[in-house]
């Protein structure tokens, strides 16, 4: 299986974490006219990613990537339960929503979703925490501003089908019950160049790259995400997202 070494988890993990900064998209605007198609989805259907031996980086446009050299740090566990804790702390900030742990090679990570009051009005907070053995560690600064000012839900999956679960978390631009929904990953590739680096994830919606897909509905009982996408460069069509790993990004599909 492909990197399969990610699937075990060990005491170490980077300490610091650098991301690539990817502009945020949606795939489609609320106020578009284009005609929407809707075709008869299955649910039921898994649809498979291409495991090709060649992997591509592709990046969102208008995007500035930087690297560095991350010593690893040794994690001294003390007894806690991070599952327990994690529990403990969204209840104390009166969580929205909180997602599973995804626990890799690369650390134990969560969300955790909050109200917040900014100049009057309500609006939903984006958290991201590291465990370091004892406590949850805010590292929020990583996710870069979330994608939206109201941010809803949050989904732990195996998106990208590599043994590590990532989060998809599900925002609006404001709390008016007439705005859109759309969603984005935060996760990170299978190539070598992505490996612990965490980010909001490239998507293909089937006529430009973005980081957000428009309409979201991820399924209850697959990592299926449905949503709104493109048949061609101005047809919109409902259909859902799939990790290719010959790209390292999310295809649209419909068919």
């Amino acid at each position: 299986m492909p990197h399969s070494h990610k699937r075990h988890k060990v005491r170490h993990f980077l300490s610091v974490i650098v991301l690539s900064a990817t502009a945020l998209g949606c795939a489609g605007s609320p106020n578009d006219d284009a005609v929407i198609e809707r075709p008869d989805v299955d649910d039921s259907a898994d649809t498979t990613a291409l495991v090709q031996d060649t992997i591509v980086e592709t990046t969102a446009p208008r995007s500035t990537t930087t690297t560095s050299t991350v010593p690893l740090t040794t994690i001294v566990e003390s007894g806690k339960d991070a599952t327990a804790e994690l529990r403990a702390l969204a209840k104390s900030v009166e969580a929205r929503d909180f997602s599973e742990i995804s626990d890799s090679a690369c650390g134990k990570f969560a969300m955790v979703l909050t109200d917040v009051i900014i100049d009057g009005f309500v609006k939903g907070g984006l958290f991201w925490y590291w465990w370091d053995g004892s406590q949850w560690v805010d590292k929020s600064e990583q996710l870069k501003g979330g994608i939206g000012d109201y941010h809803l839900r949050v989904y732990t999956r195996d998106y990208t089908n590599d043994g590590i679960e990532e989060f998809f978390v599900v925002a609006k631009d404001s709390e008016r019950r007439s705005a859109k929904e759309f969603g984005s990953f935060f996760g990170f590739g299978w190539s070598p160049q992505s490996q612990c680096r965490w980010d909001w994830m490239v998507i293909d919606n089937g006529r430009e790259t973005v980081t957000a897909i428009s309409e979201p509905e991820p399924s209850p009982r697959s990592a299926k995400v449905f949503c709104i996408g493109y048949r061609n460069s101005s047809t919109r069509i409902r259909g859902w997202v799939w990790y290719d790993s010959s790209i390292s990004a999310f295809r649209f599909d419909y068919k």
